[in-house]
């Protein structure tokens, strides 16, 4: 039986499940291959087996990897033209040292795949875009709101200074956003003598939910909060 695993793999499927295997299961995990999802990532090539109840359930998004970047974001990072307004994009694997500049209202949506080392831009034009499940890795992370209305669900983010650079990693120029970060992560080496910006307020009528807003703001600096 296989159940209540996470399996992330650029390979066609997540799992093989051979001619001789007998009467096994498989329910419960959560699967990503390169173009599968969920109980679709699973090769049967017998049918003495149960699949079910695997996440995520496959729905009519377009997915967004490694080896799909370039069709969502050209050689600068910005969001291509023929991507429509409105549409859900799932990200599916992990992207590191990637720009994503949004520049039309557009809905990601993530079960905690992480963007590492990378720039998310929410751009003027990208007003009420809805990002959700993503997490962040890495101190040149950036996260830049510059629409308003916008919805943002950030299970973590976790900074690691190991340079004496001063970092701003969040950044909100928008108005009227409503942004919950379940977990906030930042350490940095004193020697380094560096400051870390958790989060930088410039819009208005901003609404932060989450661990910024606790007792780490005694530790590191919330700007205009």
């Amino acid at each position: 039986t296989l159940t209540n695993n996470r399996i992330i793999t650029t390979s066609p499927y997540t799992i093989t499940i051979d001619e001789q295997s007998q009467q096994n299961r498989a329910e419960n995990n959560t699967l990503y291959a390169d173009e599968r999802l969920g109980d679709e990532s699973i090769e049967k090539l017998n049918n003495n087996v149960m699949i079910r109840h695997n996440n995520p359930v496959v729905k009519s998004y377009l997915y967004l990897n490694e080896k799909t970047y370039t069709q969502f974001f050209d050689e600068n990072g910005n969001l291509r033209s023929e991507i429509p307004e409105n549409i859900t994009i799932q990200l599916t694997g992990n992207l590191e040292d990637k720009i994503l500049n949004i520049t039309k209202p557009i809905n990601i949506i993530s079960e905690q795949i992480t963007l590492i080392n990378s720039t998310l831009i929410i751009d003027q034009q990208a007003k009420s875009s809805n990002i959700t499940g993503i997490r962040f890795e890495g101190e040149k992370t950036k996260i830049i709101i510059k629409a308003d209305n916008c919805n943002i669900e950030i299970p973590n983010i976790s900074i690691v200074n190991t340079e004496s650079l001063n970092l701003t990693p969040f950044t909100v120029e928008g108005n009227n956003n409503n942004i919950i970060i379940d977990s906030y992560t930042a350490t940095s080496n004193k020697e380094l003598n560096s400051n870390i910006t958790l989060l930088k307020i410039e819009g208005n009528n901003n609404t932060i939910l989450g661990e910024p807003t606790k007792s780490i703001a005694s530790y590191y600096t919330i700007s205009n909060f």
